[in-house]
């Protein structure tokens, strides 16, 4: 049962009244402000603490979850990268290859022409 503050007054006044206005100040403190189902016990406290606590690891065990899943998509993206830019090379390295042969064998070929005409 919560109370309103015109019945805190009235038991003010009673203390007041019983006791005196200084005792009466000093009873009237150690009151909460506010009703008595308001206020959170030691183990109100702690069985937040562990519900947090079991909020927060499992928040923890889903955000590593999901950066493991990020690195594993990072990783396999490198991976495809590193695919292309070999094979990319390797094109690059052939056609290099026949260009050279083919200027070789050009030369080849205009050395020949030139020793019949020469």
């Amino acid at each position: 049962m919560s109370i309103d503050e015109r019945q805190r007054h009235e038991l003010y006044e009673g203390l007041v009244e019983a006791l005196g206005p200084e005792r009466a100040d000093t009873l009237m403190e150690h009151l909460p402000p506010v009703g008595w189902a308001d206020v959170a016990t030691k183990h109100d406290v702690s069985r937040e603490t562990a519900l947090l606590r079991s909020d927060l690891k499992r928040e923890v065990g889903l955000l590593c979850g999901e950066m493991r899943h990020l690195d594993e998509v990072v990783t396999l993206r490198l991976e495809v990268l590193a695919a292309e830019l070999r094979s990319e090379m390797h094109l690059g390295f052939r056609n290099q290859l026949f260009g050279i042969f083919g200027s070789v064998m050009a030369a080849a070929l205009l050395n020949q022409v030139l020793a019949e005409f020469l």
